[in-house]
């Protein structure tokens, strides 16, 4: 059992959590929005994003990056991919060269046209070479809640 700290509460990051939790992982989810945070950790939902769903109890969220990044060892970051960077420079006081990142983000930054696997490691890098993973492929957030089967791929 992995201690992950899963940044982004959206569809894609509330899917995530609900499946690694379920198998047995502790799950940190950091969301941006306060009032999403007490909801998902008072009633298990995501009314916002993936309402359908509960969301386990081996899911706690929090809107502070720090509360979610301590002793990560997996940081899987589910984010739009404008904020990429900002939310990276943000983290980067709590980043440690021992956790492994993995970007489930779609999409490239518009400015760099730069990948986010790219963006990771521009941001990181100056102060430890990062272990970076990506995931993708042919997946929707409400069947991966669900259990129904699903491929991904996963690249590093």
């Amino acid at each position: 059992m992995k201690r992950i700290a899963i940044i982004g509460g959206g569809s894609w990051g509330t899917a995530l959590s609900v499946i690694l939790a379920k198998a047995r992982h502790t799950v940190r989810l950091w969301v941006y929005e306060a009032e999403l945070v007490q909801e998902i950790n008072q009633n298990r939902r995501n009314s916002l994003y993936l309402p359908e769903f509960s969301i386990p109890d081996g899911v706690e969220a929090s809107d502070s990056l720090e509360f979610c990044l301590d002793q990560a060892e997996i940081v899987l970051t589910v984010i739009p991919s404008q904020h990429c960077r900002s939310v990276y420079r943000a983290m980067l006081p709590y980043l440690n060269r021992d956790m492994i990142f993995v970007s489930a983000t779609k999409g490239i930054e518009n400015q760099s046209l730069q990948r986010m696997s790219e963006v990771i490691g521009y941001v990181v890098s100056p102060v430890f070479s990062p272990k970076i993973a990506v995931i993708s492929g042919p997946s929707f957030a409400k069947e991966v809640a669900k259990g129904d089967p699903t491929a991904i791929e996963v690249a590093s």
